[in-house]
């Protein structure tokens, strides 16, 4: 093969290449890239289809396999990506967006791996399919058969006095100029896809049990109910991140702040009304020593409320089947806390009332009293005036003297005055 090609490179100046391909900024046009690769070489080859069913071919390119021996599917890859690359180029080049071109490799194995989640497979497919995705969508790939890749010209070799009567390389395949409808098409197999699995990460799977009731921030830590809450949110974000493909970023939303709220009403009644909680949930009446059995309580969406006689009034539902919650719990005395300084130090009465209005705390005016006996601002405007302790008075005005026994002359003192200003 060697020897022959040798032979016919004089043949080379006899093919003629035209540099117009047939497009303007006025036309309409498509692009195709065709990659192939054999375990000699992978390529590509870039074509332009015109609105008059013309087709001219722009560019190719074309690499030796690595010396190292790589898999056949890893070359059709690389030939993907080589092909991605040059569609990058070609579009900024000509100004047009990548996702106008449509993309053919005759590798089923390469197109699972582009429809896949790249986080699938080892770091070698990872990498490559990320930066494929990065500039093309799983949709622009699409499956041709192999005899219709010409793209296969590059991998396999062709001698040059074939190549300038190679129709099918210089005007690509015959479909190209018919509707979409009628362009190959054909699903991934079974067989092709069980052959992805080489290339799959091993899944990591660890066993772990913990057993307990307490959760898993140390509540003591905190002072404020808003910073429980937004660290509660962060730690629960970062599980659904580590978890899920889809994660969230940027600041917390209410939602989160809500799930976070959620998680710790529901960690207060396990803690605190754990058999009630178990009772319930088995249908079973309430024991007799339970401090909520006078409640007429029920389970909705795993959360303990208060049954009442106010189903059919016109309230929402917190307010009808407030949730029940411990008094002494250190959530619900940060919970008090909050809306303690959110009233602006008001009563107990007051708090008690807007606490009402979402829960029932047992004991809840001893809890609430408790917090408020805590609180610095209203120690400061709760404190006495102290007594000023008044001086003796003077001597002058306690011993008793004759009238007219001391005087002044206030007429003597003018004139006195009246003179020097003369002098």
């Amino acid at each position: 093969m060697w020897y022959a090609a040798v032979k016919q490179l004089d043949d080379i100046c006899s093919i003629k290449i035209s540099r117009y391909i047939g497009i303007s900024s006025h036309t309409p046009y498509s692009v195709h890239v065709f990659c192939d690769a054999s375990e000699r070489a992978y390529g590509l080859v870039l074509y332009i289809v015109t609105s008059q069913s013309n087709v001219h071919i722009v560019c190719s390119r074309n690499r030796l396999a690595p010396i190292k021996k790589v898999t056949l599917p890893r070359l059709e890859l690389l030939a993907a990506l080589m092909g991605t690359r040059l569609l990058k180029y070609f579009c900024k080049e000509v100004d047009i967006q990548p996702s106008a071109a449509t993309l053919w490799t005759d590798s089923k194995i390469t197109l699972s791996w582009i429809r896949s989640n790249p986080n699938k497979w080892k770091t070698f497919v990872c990498n490559r399919t990320t930066e494929i995705l990065q500039y093309t969508s799983p949709a622009q790939w699409r499956y041709c058969p192999g005899t219709q890749n010409h793209a296969d010209h590059l991998s396999r070799g062709i001698l040059p006095s074939k190549l300038s009567n190679l129709k099918n390389w210089w005007y690509g395949p015959d479909w190209l100029t018919q509707e979409p409808s009628l362009w190959p098409t054909e699903d991934l197999s079974s067989y092709e896809q069980l052959k992805t699995d080489n290339e799959a990460r091993k899944p990591l799977t660890q066993s772990l049990y913990v057993e307990t009731t307490n959760p898993v921030i140390d509540i003591t830590h905190y002072s404020s109910y808003t910073k429980l809450l937004r660290v509660t949110a962060w730690i629960l974000r970062l599980l659904h991140n580590c978890r899920n493909e889809q994660r969230f970023l940027f600041e917390l939303t209410a939602e989160e702040l809500q799930k976070a709220k959620d998680y710790w009403i529901l960690n207060v009644q396990q803690q605190c009304f754990h058999v009630e909680m178990e009772a319930l949930k088995n249908n079973r009446p309430l024991p007799t020593p339970s401090k909520i059995a006078r409640f007429n309580s029920f389970l909705k969406n795993n959360q303990i409320r208060l049954g009442g006689r106010l189903q059919f009034a016109p309230l929402s539902t917190d307010v009808r089947h407030p949730l029940l919650l411990e008094g002494n719990h250190p959530f619900v005395l940060l919970l008090i806390k909050n809306t303690h300084d959110r009233l602006h130090h008001l009563g107990t009465r007051i708090v008690l009332s807007e606490l009402r209005s979402d829960f029932w705390i047992l004991r809840g005016r001893q809890a609430i009293k408790k917090v408020l006996h805590q609180c610095l601002p209203c120690k400061l405007s709760k404190l006495k005036c102290g007594n000023q302790i008044e001086g003796p008075l003077l001597s002058e005005r306690v011993t008793p003297s004759v009238p007219f026994s001391t005087t002044v002359d206030g007429n003597n003192s003018a004139e006195c005055t009246r003179s020097l200003q003369k002098l």
